[in-house]
């Protein structure tokens, strides 16, 4: 893991780097000297401003955040992260000490899973059958468009019955 120790700005803030490991050197492409000279904003994602301004807004009073981020390696490769911060003193200063964990196969993983979910689903919609996935509570969970067709009712009007005694005559 990557680990950074910084210092905390008046305004809660994380600033400047005062000590990173020999990982955070390598996976990020900066030598150590690098590092030293620049704070998590110069490696954070610009698209992810937002999301790192709302998970460090009450660091001081939180102690420790446990947050998503993307760091933008030196040679501008995206390597998302998940930051584990804590707010510490060392010497005197308020200081934060942040271990940054490559998610890069958890994302990848993640994005594979909604690829097929999205791919099964359109499958489900297009199928030119009747499907209906019903819970073990016999209510209609999903409804594709052309069962919708076949009992003559919206999709609204099928999810949440039963369906043996609504949709199946006695």
């Amino acid at each position: 893991v990557a680990i950074f120790v910084g210092l905390v700005m008046a305004d809660g803030m994380p600033g400047k780097f005062i000590e990173v490991n020999e990982i955070a050197c390598k996976r990020l492409g900066y030598t150590r000297e690098e590092l030293l000279m620049i704070s998590p904003a110069d490696i954070d994602a610009p698209d992810m401003v937002e999301q790192r301004n709302a998970a460090v807004k009450d660091f001081s009073t939180e102690k420790n955040i446990v947050f998503e981020m993307a760091h933008i390696a030196k040679d501008g490769r995206r390597i998302p992260v998940e930051i584990n911060a804590n707010y510490i003193e060392y010497k005197g200063q308020s200081v934060y000490l942040a271990i940054a964990r490559d998610i890069t196969e958890r994302k990848q993983a993640e994005d594979a899973v909604v690829r097929e979910r999205d791919r099964a689903q359109r499958y489900f919609s297009l199928a030119g059958v009747m499907m209906v996935v019903i819970a073990a509570d016999q209510t209609v969970q999903q409804i594709n468009k052309r069962g919708c067709n076949i009992l003559g009712y919206t999709e609204g009007e099928i999810i949440g019955k039963n369906w043996f005694d609504t949709f199946i005559p006695g």
